[in-house]
């Protein structure tokens, strides 16, 4: 075993010396981008935050345009609802004055015309008496027919109730 384990000499002599250093450059980029590219592109930077820029334009007055005819469409809405009621409401804002037995039942109908107006509700629910009595109350007064039926589409009897 001792012979295994015994040093050689002579392969010390068959060892290469080491390569030399070698410095790689890489080529430059740039510059072979430059002599192969197409002239449109050589502001590429410039050209591209253009465009980015001329995008945010066309989109900001794209919105501007739907937010217009959004709030139109809106102010449409809010003076449809406002017409609605004009002849109900003077006529029970005169008769209020000398009616003072059925005072609390023109209070509603304005109370809820008033909020149907302002957004606050769509329907309105009551009890069947009530809804009785409102509509035999407004039927002795002289009102166009379709107010009483807008004033319906708004009422309704609560089905809890009947």
């Amino acid at each position: 075993m001792e012979e295994y384990f015994k040093f050689n000499d002579n392969l010390n002599e068959e060892v290469r010396p080491p390569d030399s250093i070698k410095k790689e450059r890489l080529l430059d980029n740039e510059f072979i981008f430059q002599e192969n590219s197409n002239p449109i592109f050589n502001n590429y930077e410039n050209n591209l935050q253009q465009i980015l820029e001329m995008s945010k334009n066309e989109f900001d007055l794209a919105q501007q345009i739907e937010e217009e005819k959004i709030i139109k469409l809106i102010n449409n809405y809010k003076e449809e609802k406002l017409g609605k009621f004009e002849t109900l409401k003077g006529q029970l804002n005169k008769i209020i004055l000398f009616d003072r037995t059925n005072i609390s039942i023109y209070e509603n109908i304005l109370s809820i015309i008033g909020m149907y107006e302002q957004n606050f509700i769509n329907e309105y629910y009551i009890k069947n008496e009530e809804y009785i009595q409102i509509f035999n109350l407004l039927k002795t007064i002289r009102l166009p027919n379709n107010e009483i039926e807008n004033l319906k589409n708004i009422i309704f009897i609560d089905k809890l109730y009947f």
